[in-house]
């Protein structure tokens, strides 16, 4: 009804400042270009989340990381682990002391502001682990889509689901053996990573399509073995 009356009638508090009484004439503005309907809006995305991809795929629309999100073979839980951490909302300390959760914004492992990058990439920590995996660039990453891409390299000659899996892995092993210093005060070294990793790989490998293979993974497992065991 507002739109339909002419001045604008929109029950608002009085503009009382020229910024305010400016906005509302744009406002004015742009509402005289919009065009009324008895039609019900019909202008609605499929009520589930890959048909609401499907959509924005089709229409060109670039989704940054989606496909290491969903085209993968690991659990649900570590999907949406990724799929916050694309969306930057980790709970890093940095996060946590910017709404007054904590005191300090310091990386468990040293005294750098553990941000997303810090958590993931830039700890000194990880440099051992990185170049376990072959994956010495990660270290420099200036986002999560290069660290991603830098992990995915030492992988080049698996199918995209594999790949895509392996990168998630890693960053949940990270992840994991952070909480595990935050929680418990055990600071994990690389060969206990590898230990976790190991055994977090061996029970997602039972959730791996048959028209895949396990034997690339295997061959993988086996030579992180001989490097950090």
């Amino acid at each position: 009804m507002a739109l339909a009356r002419s001045p604008l009638e929109i029950p608002l508090h009085p503009c009382v400042t020229a910024i305010a009484q400016s906005q509302l004439a744009a406002l004015a503005t742009l509402l005289q270009l919009a065009s009324l309907s008895d039609e019900p809006d019909t202008r609605l995305l499929p009520g589930a989340t890959a048909g609401t991809y499907r959509v924005m795929k089709t229409s060109g629309v670039v989704l940054p990381l989606a496909d290491y999100n969903w085209a993968n073979f690991a659990p649900l839980k570590v999907k949406v682990f990724f799929w916050i951490a694309r969306h930057g909302n980790t709970r890093t300390r940095a996060m946590l002391h910017r709404h007054g959760i904590l005191s300090t914004a310091c990386c468990p492992f040293c005294n750098s502001k553990e941000d997303l990058l810090h958590l993931f990439f830039r700890c000194p920590r990880l440099g051992p682990w990185f170049a376990g995996l072959g994956a010495h660039a990660a270290t420099s990453a200036t986002d999560l889509a290069e660290g991603c891409a830098s992990l995915a390299a030492a992988h080049r000659g698996l199918v995209p689901p594999v790949r895509h899996t392996l990168v998630l892995l890693t960053l949940w092993i990270i992840w994991k053996s952070r909480n595990r210093m935050v929680f418990d005060a055990q600071r994990l070294r690389p060969r206990q990573m590898f230990s976790l990793l190991a055994s977090q790989c061996g029970l997602w490998l039972h959730r791996l399509p048959r028209c895949h293979s396990r034997q690339p993974v295997d061959t993988w497992l086996s030579a992180l073995r001989a490097y950090f065991v």
